[in-house]
């Protein structure tokens, strides 16, 4: 094992030939360690092996899967939580990958790559790189972090499908008064609004005042 630019013995398996592996419990958390092997016979010690360059670390946890914030015509607001246990090595930045827009389909395409680069604190992201005319369309996200060691990353799970969408339009007109309007109750239509701006309409919502010019309270 290297340590402060040279290489100590930690382990004399003097005799021991059947032993193969050791468990080394010096390190320190975090640390970056090299190790080296040589095998002995009565004819004296091989050449050094090579070197073993590795994190005193282990994978992280994965981070949390990435929920819906807010939407646009042209672009999808998510967020994470970062991995309870990052694994002894500090978070060193996340990668946010999306699918082609599908009803289902897994998350393998990376984006906004140089926006994400060693920026360890971020959970939060407006993403805008999505392909042309997908107004409408259903994205499904995966947030990978990467340590360290872990540098193929940790992918949280797939994400609910998210809608690229905006809010609806303003309605074109005023509600219209409805015949069956009486002296005891007012009847009104709703008028469809002109776009739902790839969203579909989940619900109308109708507000009168008090009759006497005051708030408007929901019905």
């Amino acid at each position: 094992m290297e340590h402060n630019g040279r290489f100590d013995v930690i382990w004399n398996g003097s005799a021991k030939p059947e032993i193969t592996s050791y468990l080394w419990t010096g390190v320190e958390t975090g640390q970056f360690y090299k190790f080296r092997h040589r095998v002995l016979n009565k004819n004296g010690a091989s050449e050094y092996s090579d070197v073993l360059l590795t994190w005193a670390c282990e994978l992280p946890s994965k981070p949390a899967t990435p929920s819906w914030v807010t939407s646009t015509k042209t672009s999808i607001s998510i967020k994470w939580m970062a991995p309870l246990d990052d694994g002894g090595c500090p978070i060193r930045q996340y990668q946010i990958l999306r699918n082609n827009g599908g009803e289902s389909g897994l998350a393998e395409i990376s984006v906004h790559s140089t926006d994400l680069e060693d920026k360890y604190w971020i959970d939060s992201f407006d993403i805008t790189d999505l392909p042309a005319n997908s107004l409408g369309k259903r994205f499904s996200f995966v947030v990978r972090v990467y340590t360290d060691f872990a540098v193929d990353g940790v992918s949280s799970l797939l994400s609910p499908s998210m809608i690229l969408g905006d809010r609806p339009d303003k309605p074109s007109n005023a509600p219209t008064r409805n015949i069956e309007t009486s002296e005891f109750t007012v009847a009104v239509n709703i008028l469809q609004v002109p776009g739902d701006n790839g969203s579909p309409i989940t619900s109308y919502n109708v507000e009168v005042d008090d009759g006497l010019g005051g708030e408007f309270t929901e019905i």
